[in-house]
């Protein structure tokens, strides 16, 4: 799938996801009730999740149902942080945000990254042949900037330690 094909199937998740209207409970606390089948309903299981105290989580004033029918049912008052749910994924969506900008830098800086040679297969890759000359030169780039770099924090060094000054 070719990097336009995605960005368009982002585009309309995103859009279909603020378009949604999903009704959805996001209070902290919430009673949950599930009880089995009663003998004059043809219902599998029934499930209710209301927000009420503690004190008020019992199966009759949930279910409403009569106490010999709710000796099978299990009723749980429960506790969630959703903040803490909210920043998690803020801060999941970040980094991805992040990731696709650096993806974008990167495509932007050598366009070739996505270009694949016609007369080489992809499998020649990983049996140990040669790299492609794009991916070459794109290594060859970052190893001298990165002996660039390197050659300067030795000048740093030796200025502040040997001769006791500061680059300006």
């Amino acid at each position: 799938m070719g990097l336009q094909t995605t960005f368009k199937l982002f585009i309309i998740l995103v859009l279909l996801g603020i378009s949604s209207n999903v009704k959805a409970q996001f209070e902290d606390v919430r009673c949950k009730c599930v009880c089995p089948p009663s003998f004059h309903s043809n219902h599998t299981v029934d499930v209710k999740v209301v927000n009420v105290e503690p004190e008020d989580c019992t199966c009759v004033n949930i279910m409403h149902r009569d106490i010999t029918d709710c000796a099978s049912c299990e009723c749980k008052h429960e506790n969630r942080n959703t903040i803490t749910i909210e920043v998690v994924v803020i801060f999941i969506l970040a980094l991805l945000g992040v990731l696709l900008v650096y993806m974008i830098v990167l495509i932007i800086n050598d366009p070739s990254i996505l270009k694949t040679a016609p007369d080489q297969p992809q499998f020649h890759l990983y049996q140990g042949a040669r790299p492609k000359e794009s991916t070459a030169s794109y290594l060859e780039r970052m190893e001298s900037a990165q002996k660039r770099w390197k050659r300067q924090v030795k000048e740093q060094r030796q200025n502040i330690y040997q001769r006791h000054n500061l680059l300006s």
